[in-house]
């Protein structure tokens, strides 16, 4: 195995993304609930929003852990490590700085560590390919990236509008457009997990 420490960090990303997966499906059925039901359904989808976040977090946890052993042999993956922790102090930063215009644009821009994390995750799986002559992976990657901006474009707004109408009387189109992100999550995770399993098949 010539990249040991990439296989064992891109195996832990992939059991990351699964558990993110699992912390989506379980957002977009409280998405439903709360869209169905409106005021009533709030206490069970607040359960599963509960759920969720405790999944993502330790998913988060892993990810962490593989994208730093990875990082070992490959630029890329150190580089998504070091934009996951500028995601976090934005998230401390727009929790401090509740309201206003400041608030919005960090939360614009920590919505955008996900997309640029997977874009540099595809792109070191791409770098590794290349240097064992696979060109295939090195091309799905590229393919792949451009369909999951445009789902991470989707995903974002659908967000945006989203909170928009959550903080005001509009609940019922607030989860309706909660459904829209949860599902386009879900896409992108299916997309996602395959190509890293394929590098793991690369890799062995």
């Amino acid at each position: 195995m010539r990249f040991p420490n990439a296989y064992n960090g891109i195996k832990k990303v992939y059991t990351a993304e699964i558990l993110g997966l699992a912390a989506v499906v379980l957002g977009l059925i409280a998405s439903i609930i709360f869209a169905v039901s409106k005021a009533n359904g709030l206490a069970g989808a607040g359960t599963l929003i509960a759920i969720a976040g405790i999944v993502g977090v330790i998913g988060f946890i892993i990810q962490l852990v593989g994208l730093n052993a990875a990082g070992k042999e490959e630029e890329s993956f150190k580089k998504a490590l070091y934009v996951i922790v500028a995601g976090i102090i934005l998230g401390i930063l727009s929790s401090i700085i509740s309201t206003g215009v400041v608030h919005t644009i960090l939360d614009f821009l920590g919505d955008l560590v996900e997309p640029i994390v997977t874009y540099l995750v595809i792109q070191g799986i791409m770098n590794l390919a290349r240097q064992l002559g696979d060109e295939e992976m090195d091309r799905k990657g590229f393919s792949l990236f451009k369909i999951i901006l445009a789902l991470y474009a989707i995903e974002i707004v659908a967000s945006l509008i989203s909170n928009i109408f959550n903080n005001s009387t509009g609940m019922t189109v607030a989860g309706i457009f909660g459904i829209i992100g949860a599902i386009v999550g879900i896409v992108i995770y299916i997309k996602y997990l395959k190509y890293l399993k394929e590098a793991q098949n690369m890799l062995a």
